[in-house]
C-alpha cells in the first residue's frame, strides 16, 4: 500500500513539472471562473476591467509598405497605391498651396548636436555650426520661429512655403529620390508618409532633391564662415553638407483633396576641414563636424 502511495505520489509530481516546464501554471477550480487562458498560454484577468478613468493608449500598427518603419494610428487603413502614385498625390496637394495661396501658420525648430572639432576649437565649431543652422532659415537670428501667413499673401507663401522662393512645392522628376512612399486613410483624411534618399552637397531648387526638400546653398555659407576665420587656400576648404533622414507627413483632407498639415524633417551631417592664418591661430587646420536638425510644419490652414 505504501508503495503504491508513492508511485502515485512521484507520477502526481512528473505531471506537476511537465506542466510548469510548458508554461502553464496550475489554479484552483474556483478560481476558473475568473480566468482565461490566453492563447499563448498566459492568464488573462476578466473580472477587473480597466477602471473608469483610466486612459487606454491608442494602438499603433505598421504597415508593410512603409519601408521608412513610421507607425500610423490604427484608425488608418492602408492604401493601395505605387510609390510613383503617392509621390504625385503629394506634389499635387503641395502644388495647390503655391496656386491658391491659403493661410498657414509655419514653426520652424532646429537641433545642433554632436559638436566636435579636431585640431580647432570646439567653440569656433559650435559658432559654425550655428551659422548653418541659421542659414537654413534664410539668415533669420531666431533659429526656432513661428510665423503666421494670411490667406492670397502670395508672396508669403512664396517665401514661407517649401520650395522656398519658388512658384512650386514638388517639381521632382527623378522618382528614384523618394525611398519610400505609403498612402493611408480613415476615411475623412489620407496620411502621406514619404522618406527622401540621403544625398551629399545637394543644391537648392536645381538638384532632386531640391526640388521636393529645402536644402541650403553651401557657398554663401562657405563665404560666411570664411569671415569668421581667415582662409589660407580655399582650393583646399572642404565643406560637406551629408542629408539624411529625410522625412515628409502630410494629411489630405479626401472631400476637398486640401492639404491639411504638412512636416519636414531633414539631418545635415556636416564636415568641414579649412586651413587657417597661423598669425592668428597656432594650427593650420580646422576640422569640425556636427549635427543640424531641421524641423518645418505647417498647419492651421485657412482656405
Amino acid at each position: 500500500m505504501k508503495i503504491k502511495r508513492f508511485i502515485a505520489l512521484c507520477m502526481t509530481l512528473i505531471l506537476c513539472l511537465s506542466v510548469s516546464s510548458c508554461g502553464y501554471r496550475l489554479v484552483k477550480v474556483e478560481d476558473l471562473e475568473s480566468t482565461t487562458v490566453g492563447e499563448n498560454g498566459t492568464n488573462t484577468d476578466t473580472v477587473n476591467p480597466t477602471p473608469e478613468g483610466t486612459t487606454v493608449p491608442v494602438e499603433t500598427t505598421t504597415d508593410p509598405a512603409d519601408f521608412s518603419g513610421i507607425t500610423v494610428n490604427s484608425d488608418y487603413r492602408s492604401v493601395a497605391m505605387s510609390k510613383e502614385e503617392v509621390a504625385d498625390m503629394y506634389a499635387k496637394a503641395v502644388n495647390d498651396v503655391k496656386l491658391r495661396c491659403p493661410g498657414f501658420t509655419c514653426t520652424s525648430h532646429q537641433e545642433i548636436s554632436d559638436v566636435k572639432a579636431g585640431n580647432g576649437g570646439l567653440q569656433l565649431a559650435d559658432r559654425i555650426l550655428h551659422l548653418v543652422a541659421s542659414e537654413v532659415i534664410q539668415n533669420n537670428d531666431n533659429l526656432d520661429y513661428n510665423t503666421t501667413v494670411q490667406p492670397y499673401d502670395d508672396i508669403s507663401v512664396r517665401e514661407y512655403f517649401p520650395v522656398f522662393g519658388e512658384d512650386y512645392a514638388c517639381e521632382i522628376t527623378d522618382y528614384s529620390i523618394i525611398t519610400s512612399a505609403a498612402c493611408y486613410t480613415n476615411g475623412a483624411y489620407y496620411k502621406l508618409v514619404l522618406t527622401v534618399a540621403d544625398t551629399l552637397n545637394p543644391e537648392p531648387k536645381t538638384s532632386q532633391f531640391g526640388k521636393i526638400m529645402t536644402p541650403v546653398e553651401r557657398e554663401p555659407i562657405a563665404n560666411s564662415i570664411a569671415q569668421y576665420v581667415p582662409v589660407l587656400d580655399m582650393k583646399q576648404y572642404q565643406f560637406d553638407i551629408n542629408y539624411t533622414g529625410n522625412e515628409i507627413t502630410c494629411i489630405i483632407e479626401c472631400a476637398s483633396n486640401r492639404i491639411v498639415s504638412m512636416t519636414q524633417k531633414m539631418i545635415m551631417q556636416i564636415e568641414i576641414d579649412l586651413n587657417l592664418d597661423l598669425v592668428i591661430f597656432y594650427t593650420t587646420m580646422i576640422e569640425a563636424s556636427g549635427t543640424v536638425i531641421n524641423h518645418l510644419s505647417y498647419d492651421n490652414f485657412v482656405w
